[in-house]
């Protein structure tokens, strides 16, 4: 993905910046800088495992900005409304840690289930993260 990017400045560079172009047998010097924020998960994928039906089901993901900048982090949004993730609208700075919490409704909801939630930020490892939650809720007897 950073070679994607690395390659796209270029790209915007060349096309907007005409001046650079060398002289024929002139190599060209183009700058390519790095955003300098990181966003760090301790997971990606959070499993439940079996669980009953009728409590909500809850976990946390730790968010650390691994950067040299503020983390902004601008929504973060579940797949369905069955899944609710709440979060810090405070900027984590270098160092720091957040937390995003997420809730799963399982009444009603027999069986296996896979949600996403998508993370939107400034980071420069990607403007969007995807992270899940996943199990198996079952009938209480």
């Amino acid at each position: 993905m950073k070679n994607y990017f690395a390659f796209f400045a270029v790209i915007i560079t060349l096309a907007f910046a005409p001046n650079i172009m060398a002289q024929e047998n002139e190599p060209v010097q183009v700058q390519i800088v790095q955003s300098k924020v990181i966003l760090t998960l301790n997971e990606e994928t959070h499993d439940f495992g079996t669980i009953p039906e009728g409590p909500n089901a809850a976990c946390e993901f730790e968010v650390k900005n691994t950067g040299t900048e503020p983390l902004v982090i601008y929504s973060v949004t579940a797949s369905c409304g069955c899944t609710v993730p709440t979060y810090s609208k405070e900027p984590v700075m270098p160092g720091q840690t957040t937390k995003i919490k997420v809730l799963y409704r399982t009444i009603g909801r027999l069986g296996p289930f896979t949600k996403s939630v998508n993370i939107s930020s400034n980071a420069s490892n990607g403007e969007s993260k995807i992270i899940y939650i996943k199990g198996t809720v079952q009938n209480k007897q």
